[in-house]
Order: structure tokens, then sequence, then C-alpha cells
């Protein structure tokens, strides 16, 4: 049609498209990694109740208060995947190895010179926490009854076949680009079904709105590969005092920062007919910025004994993402072999959008046995139900939003460390567990760990090692419902960081 021409040449030049996101995309931005320096991951992250490491002011802004001087310090981590994808039965291990920075930051010590103020310290920090490596390449492979025809079936309902047709004149890239424009992702989708021979309309009329597969439930072999790249990172400006001889208080205001890209591969094989088949390649980029602020205190309660809480407000985020597509099937026609490439060469750039992923909210306790260790507990919880995707004004995400109070959970936590000191060495262990984000866990299930760790010290000069593992079960769904990838995620990371106190 002539005003599809028109808009395509009007928008060529943005080729803006609408909105795609879902609840999965607010769940990958809210899992977050146990973060810190060796010496707080040796302990499992129980460090809410200590203090006194410069990567522990992103767990409580009151740790730098504690530090007795300036003190600077940074980290650097090897992580080994070791996942397991079960697709029908077919078990495949995927390992890969990364290496890169996992916390850097100081704190400035300042003494308070008016002796008669109950305000004894002043401590400035700044520090950066790696919160969540999504970097992974994974493989799976297996037989199913449910052909990707049914996901392009299932986007199609209820879109006029005139949407999906070409007119005189019209490309593959400018009908796809005046769907994204005017209808958003699922269109789109639809339309490269449609034009891949991959979905029929039930009568040719132009205002027929339902579709069903052209190939017939049957066997099919499916071969995914997927290959992910990108962290999360937090960067604090940090302010705490101590107050008197026992109370510590502190702010963070933190910076967050997300940087995320995803190609995923599909191929399709009928095994009843070898010469249909089909390849679906999508393409994610992610680029966010986030803003949030915690509070924290530290009470030291006898001369043993330490008490604290936290509070970390929600993370309010900004996000732009860009998505590409690519579709090629091979069909039987007349006795040979019809190959359908359509390749839009289109880049989708979806309005930025708002997300609020869950704040958090934890208490600790810590036992100091004078100089010779400590044992340190958290406990605390995430409501996973309060995130939301905006802006709240489109309906779209009023919908998603509703699905998340449905589908999302508070969350409960606990952390236990414990450090046992021998002159200049240290030992240290700990453990964690989270409960799953979801009502069904069976589709991200908890989130646990163990951790081990040795340190030594010389004067003003920290160095720690530690090596923790953790394990988180989870489905992940090839398109269509019934086709779900259970994955077993096991995550090693070997660790050393560095501190020197001024």
């Amino acid at each position: 049609m002539a005003f599809r021409l028109i808009c395509f040449l009007c928008l060529s030049i943005s080729s803006t498209a609408l909105l795609g996101q879902n609840s999965q995309d607010v769940l990958r931005y809210s899992l977050l990694d146990i973060s810190g320096s060796a010496r707080v991951q040796a302990l499992g992250g129980a460090f809410n109740a200590l203090g006194g490491d410069v990567s522990s002011l992103g767990l409580n802004p009151a740790a730098s208060a504690v530090l007795l001087s300036s003190t600077s310090s940074f980290g650097f981590g090897l992580n080994t995947q070791n996942n397991t994808q079960s697709y029908f039965g077919t078990k495949i291990n995927n390992q890969d190895h990364h290496f890169g920075l996992i916390h850097a930051g100081g704190v400035i010590v300042t003494e308070n010179t008016v002796t008669s103020s109950p305000w004894r310290k002043f401590s400035l920090g700044f520090n950066v926490n790696r919160q969540n490596n999504m970097t992974e390449d994974f493989f799976s492979s297996g037989q199913s009854s449910n052909t990707l025809g049914l996901f392009f079936q299932e986007q199609a309902q209820g879109i006029p076949l005139s949407d999906l047709q070409l007119y005189p004149g019209e490309t593959i890239s400018s009908a796809y680009s005046y769907l994204g424009e005017t209808q958003g992702t699922r269109a789109q989708n639809a339309f490269l079904g449609y034009q891949g021979y991959l979905i029929d309309p039930v009568s040719d009329d132009a205002t027929n709105t339902s579709y069903v597969p052209t190939l017939e439930a049957s066997n099919v072999q499916h071969e995914v590969a997927a290959y992910n790249h990108g962290d999360m990172r937090k960067y604090s400006l940090n302010f705490s005092a101590q107050y008197g001889q026992n109370l510590f208080l502190g702010i963070n205001f933190n910076s967050h920062d997300l940087k995320f890209r995803s190609q995923s591969q599909v191929r399709e094989l009928a095994l009843n007919n070898s010469s249909r088949s089909l390849y679906f390649e999508n393409n994610l980029g992610v680029i966010g910025e986030g803003l949030s602020i915690q509070l924290g205190g530290i009470f030291a309660w006898r001369k043993h004994w330490r008490i604290s809480a936290t509070y970390d407000t929600p993370t309010w985020w900004n996000i732009a993402e860009e998505s590409t597509q690519y579709l090629q099937t091979t069909r039987r026609v007349n006795g040979e072999n019809v190959v359908t490439t359509l390749n839009p060469d289109v880049v989708n750039i979806y309005d930025t959008y708002q997300m609020k992923t869950p704040g958090k909210i934890a208490t600790g306790l810590a036992y100091i046995f004078d100089k010779s260790g400590l044992i340190s507990l958290e406990y605390g919880q995430k409501n996973y139900s309060k995130a939301a995707l905006g802006p709240k004004t489109y309906d779209y995400y009023t919908e998603v939003n509703e699905d998340i109070k449905r589908e999302f959970r508070n969350a409960q936590f606990v952390k236990i460390g414990g450090e046992y000191r021998w002159n200049v060495w240290r030992l240290r262990g700990g453990f964690w567990h989270e409960e799953s984000p979801l009502v069904n866990d069976k589709n991200t299930g908890p989130y646990s760990g163990k951790s081990i760790g040795i340190g030594y010290t010389y004067r003003s000069l920290a160095l720690d090692m530690s090596y923790i593992s953790t394990q988180r079960n989870a489905n992940q769904t090839l398109f269509v419902p019934q086709n779900q990838i259970q994955r077993q995620e096991v995550n090693n990371l070997l660790m050393c960081s560095l501190s020197l106190s001024l």
C-alpha cells in the first residue's frame, strides 16, 4: 500500500520500534551475584555487621566508618561456568571461562579535631562492585514434538492477513520496519513467519486473523546456541561517620551501569521431512543506567557483638534496547528444495523505557573472638513482586506489571561466614541461600553457594584469595511454552584482592 511506503520512507532514518519487554527482562536484571572483595566473598557475603573492608561499603554504607585509616582496595577474578542443559532428555555440558575486574575503591578517613563533639570520625569513599556477570555461551539440542511454527502462529493470531502481505513496490525491509513502528515486535515475528512459509491463514480473505502452522505436529530436531556478553556494575559514592564509641552510620548514592549483548541461534529440522528446516537468529543489545540509595548502620554492643541493619531502595533504570532478526527456511515445492531467506537488515531501536528492580532490607549479627577470629550472620528479604516496567501510561506495561505481581514473590536470604586468625594468616569460609524469586520455583530455583578463602596481612598490606561456587536451577523456554530447556547453572569464581592502608 502507498500509505505503508510513505510511512517507511519517513521512519527509515530512525528505524525505531515499539514495545517488546516482558517479565523475563525484569528478572534477568534483578538477579544479583554475591559481590565484594575476596575476603567478603570468602565469608559468603555475610559482612553486613562487620565493615572494615572497602568493598563491603557496597553492602552496608556504615562499613567505611569502621575503618581506622584511609584504605584502597581492588580485586580480579576468574569465572568458570560449568552448566548443564537438558532438552527432552538430551543433556549437554558447557564450560566457559572469563577474567575481569570484580571490585575497586578507596576510603578517606578523617578524625574529628573537635574533641567535644560526639562525632568522632568521618569517612568519604568510592567503590565499584560487579553485581551480575551475564557473560555466558551455551548450547543445547534435542527432539521435540513442538515445531517453532507454533510460536509464529501464536504471534500472528489477531493480526489481519493484509498486514502480513507484501504489496507492489514494497520490500521485506520496508514492510518489516513499518510493522515494527506501528504494531511492534509481535507483528514483526508474525510477518517473518508468514513470509517464511511457516504459517498459513485459515482463509485468504484480507481480514483473516487466524493462522495455522504449515508443518503438522511431528518430531523435530532442535539445535540451540546462545552467546551472551555483559555485566552490571554499581558505583557507590559513600559518606559515613562514627558517633560516640559504638555507633557507625552511612549512606551511599549509587549509579548503576548495564551493558548486555545477546545472540540466539535456533535450527529446526523436521525428522519426517528432511527437506523442511529453518534457522532463526535474534540479536539483542542493551544499555542501561540506574540510580539507587543505601542506608546502613552498625552498632558495637559490649565488647564482642556487632549488630547492623541496612535498607537498599529499589533501583530506577532507564534502558535502551536494539534488536535485529534473521530467518531462513527450506521447504519442498514440486520435488525441489526451495530456500527462503528473510534478512530485513533493520535495526529495531526501542523506545527508552523505565524499569524498577527491587530493593532489599537486611540485618546482621556478628561475634568477634578478640583477635582469634569472628563469626557473622546476615538475614534479609528482597521483594521481587515490587519490580515494574514503565512508563505506566502504556497499557502494555500495565499488563506486564500485573504478570510480575502474579509470578514474582518476596524472597528471603541468609548468609553465614567465619574467619579464623592465626598470626598473619586468615582462614575463612561461608555459605548463603536465597529463595526463588518466582512463585513457581521450577522456572527459576533458589540461589545457593559456598566459599572458602585465605588471607595474609603484613603491616598495612592485605592479600586475600577466595574460591566460591554457586548453583541455580532454571528452565528456559524455547519460543513455545512446551519446549523447556532445563538448566543447572554452576558458577565458580577464583578471586584475588589486594588492599593497602595508608
